[in-house]
């Protein structure tokens, strides 16, 4: 298997947070995670992977601190908002190649599942992938871990961290994805780029898969799909307390409790 994507992976923000206030660690990334900070274990794992070619990460400068040499091959500054590490990243891929946006807190992410989404994304046609992860799969490996859930007609899903964007599509969208990222949490603002029929199917849970694709390959001004992926692993990630405990108790054996 080739390499069909460059990883830019999330890993910048802000110190502090709950989750820093609780474990005293000042960076979220670098939660200890089976003996190493949890962004060097979501790379490791990344890097497996062989659909993956660089790897290019958007740190602060603390956490880029406990990177092992070499194991990204391009590491730019992540101290600015979510939107601009990404067109950080953006820049340093290129245009030439397609990129697989993921966040650096996927402390279970393996690399097989990393293969399955990117090949299917390829394979399908699509400029803009989003990964979503079936409930039932979710609760499977996370039973009574707490998700947040979308329900549509084929089922109930929730979001993986993982997102396929095709060559140079990020540059060339930097205004709608500045738009959605600021209305995520407006619901009015969000309600009038989505439109209120789309909304009220949405809470309704009678919106397909096709219809989501369509709507967002309309908003984004490209064609869009949707992969579910049955590796409950991509939608699990660290930024909740909640979190963090469904993980020791993971990586411990133990079931979380329901």
């Amino acid at each position: 298997m080739s390499a069909l994507v460059e990883a830019a992976v999330l890993a910048g923000g802000p110190a502090g947070g709950v989750v820093a206030e609780s474990t005293g660690v000042a960076h979220r990334m670098l939660l200890p995670v089976a003996g190493q900070p949890m962004v060097v274990r979501t790379l490791e794992r990344l890097r497996q992977a062989q659909t993956i070619g660089r790897l290019v990460v958007a740190a602060h400068s603390a956490v880029q601190e406990h990177l092992p040499a070499g194991l990204a091959d391009m590491v730019v500054p992540g101290e600015s908002t979510f939107v601009g590490n990404l067109m950080a990243l953006a820049e340093a891929i290129g245009v030439k190649r397609a990129m697989l946006a993921c966040t650096g807190d996927m402390p279970l992410v393996t690399p097989q599942a990393v293969d399955d989404f990117v090949t299917r994304s390829a394979e399908s046609g699509a400029e803009v992938c989003y990964c979503a992860v079936p409930r039932e799969d979710s609760e499977r490996l996370f039973p009574g871990g707490r998700r947040t859930y979308v329900r549509l007609r084929e089922g109930t899903f929730t979001g993986g961290n993982l997102t396929y964007l095709g060559p140079g599509f990020v540059p060339g969208h930097q205004d709608v994805i500045e738009r959605l990222f600021e209305y995520r949490k407006r619901p009015v603002k969000l309600a009038g780029m989505l439109g209120l029929s789309f909304v009220l199917g949405l809470a309704l849970g009678t919106l397909s898969l096709s219809a989501v694709e369509r709507r967002a390959g309309r908003i984004l001004r490209c064609r869009a799909a949707v992969i579910v992926s049955h590796h409950a692993e991509l939608g699990f990630d660290v930024d909740k307390l909640e979190d963090l405990e469904t993980l020791r108790l993971v990586m411990s054996g133990q079931e979380p409790p329901e």
